[in-house]
This record gives C-alpha cells, sequence and structure tokens, in this order.
C-alpha cells in the first residue's frame, strides 16, 4: 500500500485534519500561560579566625564542615514555615533550594519558577536573603570572627520556559497528525473494501462450498433436503413391490394397444365384407336391374 497515494487520494479529508491541528495547535500557544524561571546562587565562606590560617583568603579554607553547614542551610529555606513565612511577605512564587551539582564546594542554587515574571524575580530576591537570615540564625550565639557567612555569587533575570509550553503543544500536534493518517487510511481501506464488495457477484446455491455435519443449513436448503429424501423413500417402497415402468415404456405401450385394437377392427370389417360377398343371392343384388325402354 503507497501512503503518499493514499494521501493523494483522500487529499481533502488529510488536508482538514491537518487544519484542524494547527489550529488547535496554534490555540494552544496562544491560551497556554508561559512559565518563567530565574535562579541564583550562594556560596558558603570559611570564618576568617580560619581563614587567617591562609593568610586571610577564605576561598583556600573550604571543608566538608562548610558542606554540612550548606545541606543545614538548605533544610531550613525549604521547610514548610519557612516557605509560609515567605508567602506572607508576598513571596508567592515557588521555589527550590539545592546543592550545587556540578562542584564540590558549599554552593546552594535557588530555583524559583512562575508565571508572573515580575514576581518569579521578586521571590528569588526574598528567598535568597533567607538564606543568609537562616545562616545567622543558626550562629547566634557564635562570635563575628568565629561566623561562617554566605557571599551572593549569581542572580540571574527570569527567562520563560519553553520545555512546559512545548510538551503539551507536542502532544497536541503529535495526536493531531497520528489522528490524521490513521483515519485516512481507515477510510481508504473501507472504500476500496466497499468497491470490491459490489464487483464480486452473489454466490449461488449450488456454488456454495459443502457444510460440514455439525454446521446447521439455511431453512430453504434444509427444506428441499427433507423434500428429496421423502421421494427417495417413496421410490424405495416402490422398488419392494417390484420395478415401476418408466413413462416412455407406459406410453409406448399404449400406442401399441392402439395399434393392435385398430388392425382387430380393419380385420373385422374384411372378415364382414367376405361373408356378404359369399352369401346366396349376392350376385342376384350385385348385378344391376335393367331398364325398360
Amino acid at each position: 500500500m503507497d501512503f503518499w497515494s493514499i494521501l493523494r487520494r483522500r487529499w481533502i479529508l488529510a488536508g482538514s485534519l491537518l487544519l484542524l491541528t494547527l489550529i488547535a495547535t496554534a490555540y494552544g500557544l496562544v491560551k497556554l500561560p508561559t512559565s518563567y524561571q530565574s535562579l541564583s546562587s550562594v556560596v558558603l565562606l570559611a570564618p576568617k579566625n580560619t581563614a587567617k590560617v591562609y593568610g586571610g583568603n577564605p576561598y583556600l579554607a573550604f571543608s566538608a564542615t562548610l558542606n554540612e553547614t550548606a545541606d543545614v542551610v538548605r533544610y531550613e529555606t525549604n521547610d514548610s514555615r519557612t516557605v509560609a513565612l515567605l508567602v506572607s511577605r508576598g513571596y508567592t512564587a515557588s521555589y527550590l533550594v539545592t546543592d550545587a551539582t556540578d562542584t564540590a564546594g558549599p554552593v546552594l542554587i535557588v530555583t524559583v519558577t512562575g508565571k508572573n515574571k515580575a514576581m518569579v524575580e521578586q521571590t528569588l530576591s526574598g528567598v535568597t536573603a533567607e538564606i543568609s537570615t537562616k545562616l545567622e540564625a543558626l550562629q547566634a550565639d557564635i562570635t563575628p570572627g568565629n561566623k561562617i557567612h554566605s557571599l551572593l555569587i549569581t542572580f540571574n533575570q527570569p527567562t520563560p520556559l519553553t520545555s512546559k509550553k512545548a510538551r503539551p503543544l507536542s502532544v497536541v500536534a503529535g495526536g493531531g497528525i497520528a489522528l490524521t493518517i490513521g483515519v485516512t487510511l481507515i477510510v481508504d481501506a473501507m472504500a476500496v473494501r466497499r468497491r470490491r464488495t459490489d464487483k464480486v457477484p452473489p454466490l449461488r446455491d449450488d456454488a456454495m462450498p459443502p457444510r460440514r455435519r455439525d454446521e446447521a443449513m439455511p431453512p430453504k436448503r434444509s427444506a428441499r433436503i427433507s423434500e428429496r429424501t421423502a421421494r427417495d423413500a417413496s421410490g424405495a417402497k416402490a422398488d419392494s413391490w417390484g420395478p415401476m415402468p418408466e413413462a416412455d415404456d407406459i406410453r409406448t405401450g399404449s400406442d401399441r394397444s392402439a395399434r393392435l385394437d385398430h388392425a382387430d377392427d380393419i380385420r373385422t370389417g374384411s372378415d364382414r365384407s367376405a361373408r356378404l360377398d359369399h352369401a346366396p343371392g349376392a350376385d342376384q343384388r350385385a348385378k344391376p336391374t335393367a331398364r325398360r325402354p
């Protein structure tokens, strides 16, 4: 089966379905809201007293304790109570604080997602500031020289998320194309089958294939077989009384009897004429009487 030839034959149907698919995709593109996402990153640095060993350079004093402190701050910021507190302050966009996967350092990544671009940016600012607040709250009784402090590394502006909008649109477009192909093939197959059925002549009763013994027969054929069986039974009963003469033999016998009866009639008439000729006075009766002058 040539798919492209089927599409050429059913181009009206295929074109209509494709047009509906394009309309549905364009409608989804306009009506589906655009999602925005913004990121920021925060790093935790060693205390000043610890960095003195490295000449006051905190970037040389990274250790496992800083990673553990970052995990504590991450859990504190993602807590539901902190989320409710930020929502009450007007930071309503959804966010998530995670560890950076591309480094082994104590870096936290803040991801904010929402449908309002301004609200995404505002929430990102509030969550990033909350990380510093949580870190300060954990070290409330520590002297300033021994406190771990945070530093903002990056703060990105909100960007549209094409993946969240492209996923439903791809489902609509793919489903529409699949529906177009399937409906076109089904309609063409039904039309071809209908044309083949119209060209095939109906089968006669004598052209029907033989049926199995356990297969039911149609009522008309069953009646014909019953009648034929009854005639065969009558013929068998007649054979018990002797061979029955055929119709041609009976007709031939009737003709012979008619011919014999006709011959008897002719013979009877000849005999009667002969007796009259030999009867007394037959000559006198036969001679004509002379007329007088």
